[in-house]
């Protein structure tokens, strides 16, 4: 009876070892996937001006830019802005004058980098 318990212990650890295995190519290979297309993502420039508002000269900004940033990305952004300045207006006479200036400054920093290009 000692052999099959030894059995199936083998049985168990090979089957558990194939699956992690799999599961980690198959995520390491879909995080390579994911970082090439995010960081291989050129930024958008304008030749005509600084701040990119409603146009992009260089691909593949010049369609994405008017059908998903303007529609989804920057409302999105904005809207998670509001929710920070109210929570910023809850908590304004707990916080000290100090993280109140820092948190305010960052508020209005991620607002003005959803017009400016780097």
């Amino acid at each position: 009876m000692n052999w099959l318990v030894d059995a199936l212990i083998e049985f168990v650890t090979t089957l558990s070892e194939e699956i992690i295995r799999k599961l980690s190519d198959a995520a390491g290979n879909y995080i390579e996937d994911l970082l090439s297309a995010i960081v291989g993502v050129p930024t958008p420039r304008s030749d005509s001006t600084w701040l990119v508002f409603q146009h992009a000269d260089n691909s593949p900004w010049a369609s994405l830019l008017p059908e998903i940033y303007w529609e989804f990305v920057v409302p999105l952004a904005w809207g998670l802005q509001f929710l920070s300045l109210a929570y910023l207006g809850l908590r304004y006479s707990s916080l000290s004058p100090a993280r109140r200036k820092r948190d305010i400054g960052r508020l209005v920093l991620a607002f003005l980098s959803t017009f400016v290009r780097v």
